[in-house]
């Protein structure tokens, strides 16, 4: 864990970056804090043109081929922009 000043300092220096502020979790904080991490990764899919806007009962919906399509296009922005 950092300080949010910290993230932010860092954030700046790398491409495509944005600091979410988390609650605090009681285990591990990808699974008491789910709803917010898919919601901003879904964004963050929008943003770069490869995700889905449309959801099904709240839930996001994405197909397997549009994660496949997604995961190469990440891969491919980090080779293209990696952190110095």
């Amino acid at each position: 864990m950092v300080s949010p000043t910290f993230a932010e300092s860092f954030a700046k220096g790398l491409k495509n970056c944005r600091v979410v502020q988390l609650d605090s979790g009681i285990h591990y904080l990808q699974e008491d804090n789910a709803e917010i991490i898919g919601a901003t990764v879904n964004e963050w899919l929008i943003d770069l043109g490869i995700g889905s806007a449309q959801t099904q009962g709240g839930i996001i919906s994405i197909s397997s081929d549009a994660w496949l399509r997604a995961f190469v296009r990440v891969a491919q922005l980090v080779a293209a922009n990696p952190c110095t």
